[in-house]
């Protein structure tokens, strides 16, 4: 009994061995089978983050592309935006450069105005100081013509020194700053009747001989061609007066009823 008892106890400590090495080696292949299994999904972790990092390198090619496209295109709108300011700018300048010369002509345009009103508010002087008031020298006593249309010339009849002249009959010039001559120069005279009506010399350019004389020539009523010698300097004029005779005025009366 006691061999049986220690065979039985040998045995089943036998199978308690067997059955705790059976443990510890299945723990042991679970182990390695957990570590198996832990490094597989770690080189699979690996391989996704390496995927993951060439994308991203990838990404990033293409963003540093992107942004040099980017400063490219910045720099050439840069450059475009520099040329339209400048061109601007020159446009601006050529514009201001028109309006100057425009103001330029504008004034001088005014200035030609200004010049020609100051010229012809001087020639409106000059005329109107050359409306006279008869109290020079009278050549003869009162001339009677039988037209109210006369006609007269004037001329230099000894040497032609530069004498020149300005006529005025009835406050209205008629012959202006005339230089004489040996030819005669005609002027037609409008006579109003029942007046007299004056026929004034003025000297305006001295000769080189004395006083400024001149002839005049007309026709009196009895169709006489009459010469008078008029002689005028910067002192003193000299002035013809002409009335109508009086059957000439009742002819023209008669003409008018």
């Amino acid at each position: 009994d006691t061999t049986k008892k220690a065979e039985v106890d040998t045995t089943k400590k036998a199978e308690v061995d067997t059955t705790k090495k059976a443990e510890v080696d299945t723990a042991k292949k679970v182990e390695i089978a957990k570590m198996a299994v832990g490094t597989s999904t770690i080189e699979a972790k690996v391989k996704k983050v390496e995927k993951k990092t060439a994308d991203v390198k990838k990404t990033t090619v293409k963003i540093e592309k992107i942004v040099e496209k980017t400063e490219k295109k910045t720099n050439t709108d840069k450059k475009e935006a520099t040329i339209a300011k400048v061109e601007k700018a020159e446009k601006k300048t050529t514009d201001v450069k028109k309006t100057a010369v425009k103001v330029e002509k504008t004034v001088e345009v005014a200035k030609k105005t200004e010049k020609k009103a100051d010229t012809d508010k001087n020639k409106a002087k000059i005329a109107k100081e050359e409306v006279p008031k008869p109290k020079g020298k009278q050549v003869k006593s009162t001339q009677y013509v039988d037209r109210s249309t006369l006609v007269v010339y004037v001329w230099d009849d000894q040497y032609e020194d530069g004498d020149s002249i300005t006529l005025v009959f009835n406050g209205k010039t008629v012959l202006k700053d005339y230089r004489l001559t040996k030819m005669k120069k005609d002027i037609v005279l409008k006579l109003i009747p029942n007046q007299e009506n004056i026929l004034a010399m003025y000297a305006t350019s001295k000769g080189t001989r004395g006083s400024n004389s001149a002839k005049i020539e007309y026709r009196n009523n009895k169709g006489k061609r009459v010469i008078r010698k008029m002689v005028s300097s910067k002192e003193k004029y000299s002035y013809i007066k002409f009335k109508l005779k009086d059957s000439e005025r009742k002819s023209e009366a008669n003409s008018l009823h």
